[in-house]
């Protein structure tokens, strides 16, 4: 019953109950571990952990939903304009970066996470997109089945890979879409929610 909405001007996550009135803050402005610098993203986690992508903290920020903070989980070194974020149902991370328009980046789930501090995780990869072109990543999604699903708003596509690791099915992995204003196109599109 509860909305978890980012407030990137004020740097916080705001928390609202059903009736639409603001219960407590996520966060606040700053440079120290739990508070945020520059928030670009949010997303709850199966654990009932909220996940912050910071681009300048250079990471996600994970905390508990009253906010108490429990990691900071640090980008590779390659990740430099991170710009989405998903969750997938194990607990791993996953962003969307537009220097590395053709893959997201991976990220551990949080157990694994909490072995590495202050450093990029040593099982930190990338899950390619094949065929898939993230020039201006809006939106990560994980399903509960574990396929990941990105979409680009400059292309207009929704991206999907499958973070299980299974053997991918097809070409590439074009789930849909594309820029236009026809049937099975976006004119301009915003985010993904599945």
């Amino acid at each position: 019953g509860r909305s978890y909405v980012l407030d990137p001007d004020k740097k916080t996550v705001l928390v609202f109950d059903d009736a639409g009135r603001v219960v407590h803050r996520i966060g606040a402005e700053g440079d120290a571990a739990g508070h945020l610098k520059e928030p670009l993203d949010v997303a709850i986690g199966p654990a009932g952990l909220v996940y912050v992508l910071d681009k300048g903290r250079k990471g996600v920020q994970v905390f508990s939903l009253d906010g108490t903070f429990l990691h900071d989980i640090l980008l590779p070194a390659d990740a430099k304009d991170p710009r989405a974020l998903g969750v997938g149902p194990s607990g791993r991370i996953y962003v969307a970066d537009k220097e590395l328009p053709g893959s997201l980046v991976q990220l551990p789930d949080l157990t694994a996470a909490l072995s590495a501090v202050d450093a990029p995780s040593p099982d930190a990869g990338r899950l390619a997109l094949r065929g898939g072109n993230l020039r201006e990543p809006v939106a990560v999604v994980g399903t509960s089945t574990g396929t990941v699903v990105a979409a680009d708003r400059e292309s207009g596509v929704l991206w999907s890979a499958d973070g299980t690791g299974a053997t991918p099915v097809g070409s590439d992995d074009r789930l849909y879409g594309g820029k236009g204003s026809g049937r099975g196109s976006f004119r301009r599109l915003v985010d993904v929610a599945l």
